[in-house]
């Protein structure tokens, strides 16, 4: 039997290949996704099933950030510089330091600032990357 571990502590986000993005919400932080499937499949009138590659690497990265964390200004210059140049896109890593998950975009950028929501209570900010 082997044992699998897994420490949210141990989780580097490194933007811009020198940044360490810290103060990350609680609960579900990060998540991946592929923004269309690796294939499209179609179906004929009778039955004959094809499929065809989708060559698009695109994919949308959500980070929730606890509303009192740095990082937040950090992301909000990036989406104003952005905003201003069109063309700042930074390289992107996520690695699970106990395990073996990694994820790298060379070029990325920030698809729109997310709400601030002032609040009594502490919040979370989403940033879709």
């Amino acid at each position: 039997m082997s044992l699998a571990n897994y420490s949210p502590e141990d989780v580097v986000i490194l933007l811009g290949g020198l940044y360490p993005v810290e103060g990350l919400a609680e609960g579900s932080f990060i998540t991946i996704s592929k923004d269309e499937p690796q294939y499209k499949t179609s179906v004929s009138a009778d039955g004959r099933v094809s499929r065809s590659k989708v060559e698009n690497p695109l994919h949308t990265v959500s980070l929730s950030l606890s509303s009192f964390a740095d990082s937040n200004l950090i992301f909000t210059s990036w989406a104003a510089g952005d905003s201003l140049l069109n063309s700042v896109m930074m390289p992107l890593f996520i690695k699970d330091g106990m395990g073996s998950t990694m994820f790298y975009a060379p070029m990325a950028w920030i698809e729109e600032i997310p709400p601030l929501d002032l609040d009594v209570t502490y919040t979370d900010r989403i940033w879709q990357i």
